[in-house]
């Protein structure tokens, strides 16, 4: 049985710019569900939990704000996978918004739903700059951009 999710991006004409994002609005998701039954409108991010299995989705330009944000120095630049720096970063701080506040503005009351303690077992991360292929941090755990 097919189950579709529909997670809320940054560029939804009703969504703010702060972190978490609600799901769909009613008024849009009643059309579609009285025509698919097996669909779920989800926050943003979102957890999903598969038998043991924990999974982490977000939608987000992280890798755009990164990047417009980042010092780099000389030719210490030359060589370093954004991509892997990325996800290193999320994971290190354990948290989905590792930028600061002034560049990834964040709900305070709904913050807990940005934290990756217990560190869940896949990691997906999807924007504009999402192609290429997974990565793992130290512990084994997956990290999809």
């Amino acid at each position: 049985m097919t189950h579709f999710l529909f997670v809320p991006g940054p560029t939804d004409p009703w969504s703010s710019d702060l972190l978490p994002r609600a799901p769909l609005p009613d008024a849009l998701t009643k059309p579609l569900l009285a025509k698919i039954p097996h669909v779920t409108f989800a926050s943003n991010p979102c957890r999903i939990r598969w038998f043991s299995q924990e999974i982490v989705i977000l939608r987000e330009d992280t890798m755009g704000r990164m990047n417009r944000n980042a010092v780099r120095l000389g030719g210490d630049a030359e060589g370093v996978d954004m991509r892997e720096a990325l996800a290193q970063t999320i994971l290190d701080q354990a948290h989905l918004a590792p930028l600061p506040l002034a560049v990834r503005p964040i709900l305070w009351d709904y913050d807990h739903a940005l934290r990756l303690y217990p560190m869940p077992t896949t990691v997906s991360r999807t924007g504009p700059l999402t192609h290429g292929s997974p990565h793992k941090d130290a512990d084994g755990s997956p990290f999809f951009s």
